[in-house]
Formats: structure tokens, C-alpha cells, sequence
């Protein structure tokens, strides 16, 4: 069942240039990551810090739920 949940979470990471997934717009505005619009996306122009806790919570929440799927 974790590797279902892993697929899912892999697919939602990873997109091309034409469609940003929400994570992608979740580094950007954590508020708002079903918000599709584009512009704005620039993630490396982002605090290292606010990715870093964006990104720190994203890991958590999938290793959280790797245990209650276990």
C-alpha cells in the first residue's frame, strides 16, 4: 500500500515545463497549491530557508504516512 502511495506522491513531483504540478506551486504559496497558475514558479528564486521548510514538511508527511501504511 506504501508503494501506491509513493507512485501517487512521485507523480504529483514530477511534471514538465507546460503543466506545474501542486507541488511545485505548494514551494511557492503553501496556501494555494492547487492554484494553476503559472506564472510565478520560479523556484529558484525562492528563500533557501522557506523551501527548506516547505520541503522538510512535505518529507515528513510522506514518511508519517509510510508508517501508518506499514
Amino acid at each position: 500500500m506504501f508503494y501506491t502511495y509513493l507512485s501517487a506522491f512521485l507523480n504529483a513531483i514530477t511534471a514538465n515545463a507546460y503543466t506545474p504540478t501542486a507541488v511545485q506551486h505548494y514551494f511557492v504559496n503553501p496556501a494555494t497549491p492547487f492554484n494553476n497558475t503559472p506564472s510565478g514558479l520560479a523556484l529558484y528564486a525562492l528563500p533557501k530557508i522557506s523551501f527548506a521548510i516547505s520541503f522538510a514538511w512535505l518529507l515528513t508527511n510522506l514518511l508519517a504516512r509510510r508508517d501508518r501504511l506499514h
